[in-house]
């Protein structure tokens, strides 16, 4: 019986002492993944895709799914281009007459731009975790052309610097008929 007695102080005290040293292990590896995976870190992904639909003999209606996500575990909060990132979306015409070859996406017509999907939100635009949106816009476009649907994302730096931001950005081509 005494070394049974024995056996329980002894599995006792050394409980104690895994315990002892498994509590600051355990806090040093929370730590070391959270910095590591950048959990407190935003993570947005934004996709875009557009669709035609009749409208009048000379025009379509172009709607425009802006679809943003936050694949990130906190909230994104957007408020506006020049206090805390924005959604633009831009509608370029792709002419007829392009030489064959890479088309430089600056160098074509901008036809409509909405450059603060924010400020049709109230000066808000909330991403909760996990989840995607689909926000429509819709244009009223010429038929017979082909338009190039561009979407961006933009948050500024969390440090000093505002020209330091980051960008995530997406892009269609929808031909109209």
């Amino acid at each position: 019986m005494l070394d049974m007695q024995r056996a329980k102080d002894w599995s006792d005290l050394l409980l104690k002492w895994v315990t002892i040293i498994a509590i600051p292990i355990g806090g040093w590896w929370t730590y070391h993944n959270f910095s590591i995976t950048d959990t407190a870190e935003w993570n947005p992904v934004i996709n875009v895709s557009a669709n035609a639909l009749p409208y009048d003999s000379h025009s379509s209606l172009l709607v425009v799914h802006v679809k943003p996500k936050n694949i990130g575990k906190v909230p994104i909060v957007l408020k506006g281009k020049n206090s805390g990132g924005d959604i633009a979306i831009t509608l370029r015409t792709l002419p007829a007459n392009l030489k064959q070859g890479r088309i430089d996406e600056d160098k074509l017509p901008k036809l409509n731009e909405l450059k603060s999907v924010v400020s049709e939100f109230s000066g808000e635009y909330v991403l909760e975790p996990g989840v995607e949106y689909d926000d429509v816009w819709s244009f009223i476009v010429p038929k017979g052309k082909t338009y190039f649907v561009h979407v961006e994302l933009d948050w500024p730096y969390k440090g000093n610097k505002p020209q330091d931001g980051y960008e995530v950005d997406s892009s269609y081509i929808v031909e109209v008929k």
